[in-house]
């Protein structure tokens, strides 16, 4: 779990690869039921709808067995779904710096493929949002198993998260 752009995706698939593990992103899920993508779904059915089927998807997907899940941003960002990732698995929290994330959000093509900034028109109104957001949803982030430091170097992340959910040989 973790703030959007930190890299969930990305070290998911890389940390399912390592392991032999299936890779499930619940926002591809979200966008298959829907047969649409997620700033579609906002648009057509608002951001409660989107979030409902997330919660949805979390519980289909939960107890899936040596599967790495990737959340959405928000997902986690309620007591249910935090208490319900952390009964049922192992969470971490990628963390990434305020500056970290505006600048991979901001290099990235197209902001409008992510619903909540597509009215950002500046770096500096980015780096509010992202200050603003992350503040309101670190609690539950802070609530998972463990904070792996998502600034490093991909290979030094999926290592991080390899070495806590697989027994000491």
């Amino acid at each position: 779990m973790g703030f959007m752009g930190c890299g969930k995706s990305t070290v998911g698939t890389a940390v399912a690869d390592k392991l032999g593990w299936k890779y499930i992103d619940i926002d591809t899920l979200i966008e298959d039921e829907f047969q649409m993508d997620i700033p579609s779904i906002f648009r057509d059915y608002g951001e409660a709808k989107f979030r409902e089927a997330e919660l949805k998807v979390l519980e289909a997907v939960m107890l899936s067995e040596d599967a790495v899940i990737s959340t959405g941003g928000g997902l986690p960002c309620n007591d249910k779904a935090i208490n319900m990732i952390n009964n049922n698995c192992s969470s971490y929290y990628l963390y990434m710096s305020i500056e970290q994330l505006t600048l991979r959000l901001w290099n990235q093509e197209l902001l409008s493929a992510r619903p909540l900034l597509e009215s950002i028109n500046s770096q500096d109104d980015l780096s509010e949002f992202v200050k603003v957001k992350l503040i309101d949803r670190e609690r539950y982030y802070y609530d998972s198993h463990g904070i792996i430091d998502a600034n490093q170097e991909l290979d030094i992340i999926v290592d991080d998260i390899t070495q806590l959910v697989q027994p000491a040989s």
